[in-house]
C-alpha cells in the first residue's frame, strides 16, 4: 500500500499516470482547469499567492511554461467524469496563456 501510496504522489507531480490508481487524483487535482472562467481564475489567483516570493518575471515564464506544457498534451484528464472537462480546459488553459503573452 506504501509504494502505491507514494506512486500515486509521485504522479501527480507529472500529472500523468503510471498506475490506474493515480487517474483519479490526478484528475481531482485538475478538475479546476475545468471549471468555469471565473473559478480558473480564482484558483490561479489562489496559487499564485502561494508563490508570493517568486518575482513576477520568474512567475509569467514559469507559468507560460506549464500552461504551453498543459495545452501540448494529448490528454489532461485520465477518467470517465474528468474527460467531459477536457475541452473547458483547453480553452481556460489557453485564454489564460494568450493574456498572459498579450
Amino acid at each position: 500500500r506504501i509504494k502505491i501510496v507514494e506512486r500515486i504522489v509521485l504522479d501527480t507531480c507529472g500529472h500523468v499516470p503510471s498506475i490506474e490508481e493515480s487517474k483519479k487524483v490526478i484528475d481531482l487535482d485538475l478538475s479546476t482547469l475545468g471549471g468555469s472562467w471565473e473559478s480558473y481564475q480564482r484558483n490561479g489567483d489562489n496559487i499564485r499567492q502561494e508563490y508570493g516570493s517568486v518575482s513576477d518575471e520568474d512567475w509569467n515564464a514559469g507559468r507560460g511554461a506549464w500552461l504551453e506544457s498543459m495545452t501540448n498534451r494529448e490528454r489532461i484528464f485520465w477518467t470517465d467524469w474528468g474527460a467531459p472537462l477536457e475541452k473547458e480546459a483547453r480553452a481556460n488553459l489557453k485564454r489564460d496563456f494568450d493574456l498572459l503573452h498579450s
